[in-house]
């Protein structure tokens, strides 16, 4: 019963969104029907990622904010897959109205029924506290941690701020591993 799922970093270049994208493409191949969301629209990146760049018409921000309606927005299926997609390519600034709103609420609610799982992209915590917000709306949260790039105290802190918001965390990803790789050897001992 776990469709809604979260994917968030503590920083920027983590690979929060490399993450997402091989997750949907991955429960898409073994024929689940998912939609991706681009839910970082302080700096969204999905449609660079599946280089999406002129076929571009709405953001999904226009659906949070009302401005069009969920069934007149135009998802991106990917190849001839069961992946939908909804792209982001401005930056907007009102991002704690669009997450807040009963839009993004029964944009959700028409979602998880429609597909077996629903994967929202969001920016890391350090900047914005938009990923602690839709954590509480998602069944779980994957936190991808990059090898040496943000201090325990920090993913500590984080894991503490999702789960005292109302969010469950599942677990976190080690991200960018380099070999070889030995707890001793992250921590700066020999092996």
């Amino acid at each position: 019963d776990k469709k809604i799922i979260t994917v968030t970093s503590i920083s920027e270049n983590e690979g929060k969104s490399t993450v997402a994208v091989n997750l949907a493409l991955a429960l898409s191949n073994r024929g689940y029907k998912v939609a991706l969301l681009d839910l970082d629209v302080h700096k969204p990146s999905l449609y660079k990622i599946f280089d999406f760049y002129d076929e571009i018409k709405n953001d999904f921000a226009d659906v949070l904010s009302s401005r069009i309606g969920l069934g007149n927005f135009r998802f991106f299926r990917y190849k001839k897959s069961d992946l939908l997609i909804a792209f982001n390519k401005k930056s907007h600034t009102s991002s704690a109205e669009l997450f807040k709103g009963h839009y993004f609420e029964d944009c959700l609610s028409t979602l998880r029924e429609q597909m077996d799982f629903v994967i929202l992209d969001t920016p890391p915590t350090s900047v914005t506290a938009d990923a602690i917000t839709l954590a509480t709306y998602s069944d779980l949260t994957l936190l991808v941690i990059k090898t040496d790039c943000v201090p325990v105290r920090d993913i500590n802190d984080t894991i503490l701020s999702i789960t005292d918001a109302g969010g469950y965390i599942e677990g976190c990803i080690l991200n960018n591993v380099y070999k070889p790789f030995t707890l001793f050897g992250q921590m700066g001992a020999d092996d």
